[in-house]
C-alpha cells in the first residue's frame, strides 16, 4: 500500500488485501477499510471491512470503527453503534490496550455525552439519557 521499494499501485494492493481478507486475515481486512476511508472516502466499504477485522478481534480495526461511527465524517453519525463497540472492547478486557495512553474517551451527540473514565469505571452518561446497548 505504501509502495516501498516498488511503484505505488492502490488497485494491486486492494487486490492482494482482498484475497487475504477473504481467507480470514484481519489485518488485510483492516487495510481495505483504511484504503476505503483514506483514499476513496467510501464509508460503506470501510464499514464492511472494518467490521470483518473488528469482529476478528483486531484492535486497530475496533478503534477505527468506533471513530468512523463517532465522527460522522463519511458515514452518517451513529453514536450508539460507537458505544456498542466501545462496550465490546471494554467487556473483552481490551480497554486498557486500546486506550492505554488516553485516560478517557468521549463520545457526543445531540442527546448524550458519554465519558469512559477507566477500565474499572462503568460509563457516565450526560445528560441523564442512556443509549440502549445491544
Amino acid at each position: 500500500m505504501n509502495g516501498e521499494g516498488v511503484t505505488k499501485d492502490l488497485e494491486k494492493a486492494k487486490h492482494w488485501y482482498t484475497l487475504a481478507a477473504k481467507q480470514g486475515n484481519s489485518r488485510a481486512a483492516y487495510s481495505l477499510g483504511y484504503i476505503a476511508v483514506t483514499f476513496e472516502r467510501n464509508g460503506e466499504v470501510a464499514e464492511k471491512w472494518l467490521i470483518v477485522a473488528a469482529e476478528a478481534g483486531y484492535l486497530p480495526a475496533q478503534r477505527a470503527l468506533i471513530n468512523l461511527y463517532q465522527s460522522g465524517d463519511i458515514l452518517p453519525r451513529d453514536v450508539y453503534a460507537a458505544v456498542r463497540w466501545i462496550h465490546r472492547v471494554r467487556d473483552a478486557n481490551l480497554y486498557g490496550k486500546v486506550w492505554r495512553k488516553e485516560k478517557k474517551f468521549v463520545c457526543k451527540d445531540s442527546n448524550v455525552i458519554i465519558i469512559f473514565v477507566s477500565q474499572t469505571d462503568r460509563v457516565l452518561h450526560f445528560p441523564a439519557i442512556s443509549p440502549r446497548i445491544a
